[in-house]
């Protein structure tokens, strides 16, 4: 009988390090992703998700755009749990933390969240983006009508394009790489295709993000 249950707990503290072990390989810890500020995260409160942007990020806080209702900024209480959700060049991130307190600049209110040391990534890309310090202006053509868009992130498949107009999944366009992409794309005359396109808050307003994937190699 003591042997029986000897083996049972065995079994039962194996089971529970192969859970943990494979819990950590599905969804692994990582440092810090390479957060910037006006990146629009996703934010879950209380059951509650909403879209908000990094207004600025500090070694011990992360300070957010606080989501609006009827006009006027949420707040939430101090210690009051968060979830965020960062699609980044590397891929999808989350952690958890809370709120700190809230902070003002002029007349705007901002929210401060406990900058963790570790995030979880969920999903890893296939082709690492290069994320751009500074949004880079790209001149870019379809439907027969050019306009200008701004570049976030680069990779050797596509990049992120936000732009004043929407476009339908699968439209082609004609991409003029400027030289402030040097070393991350080659310049001249690129095609591309529409992947996904979403309506997005960018900076202070709203613009469209196309996901767009190179079709001439």
């Amino acid at each position: 009988m003591m042997i029986e249950l000897g083996l049972l707990m065995g079994l039962a503290v194996l089971g529970g390090a192969a859970i943990t072990w494979w819990s950590r390989r599905a969804c692994p810890f990582c440092p810090r992703p390479p957060v910037m500020a006006h990146q629009r995260v996703q934010m879950e409160v209380e059951g509650q998700t909403y879209t908000v942007l990094l207004h600025t990020i500090t070694e011990s806080h992360l300070v957010l755009t606080p989501p609006v209702r009827n006009g006027l900024p949420l707040r939430f209480e101090t210690g009051t749990r968060v979830r965020l959700t960062l699609t980044a060049p590397g891929g999808v991130y989350t952690m958890e933390s809370q709120f700190t307190g809230f902070t003002r600049e002029g007349a705007h209110s901002y929210l401060l969240i406990a900058n963790p040391s570790r995030w979880q990534v969920h999903q890893r890309r296939r082709q690492p983006r290069v994320l751009l310090a500074d949004e880079v202006p790209l001149e870019a053509c379809a439907n027969g009508k050019t306009f200008i868009g701004w570049v976030q992130d680069v990779s050797a498949g596509g990049m992120r394009l936000f732009a004043p107009v929407p476009l339908a999944e699968g439209t082609l366009l004609q991409l003029d790489i400027p030289p402030g992409l040097k070393g991350a794309l080659s310049e001249g005359i690129r095609t591309a295709q529409v992947r996904a396109c979403k309506r997005t808050l960018h900076r202070h307003d709203y613009l469209f993000c196309l996901h767009l994937a190179f079709t001439d190699g």
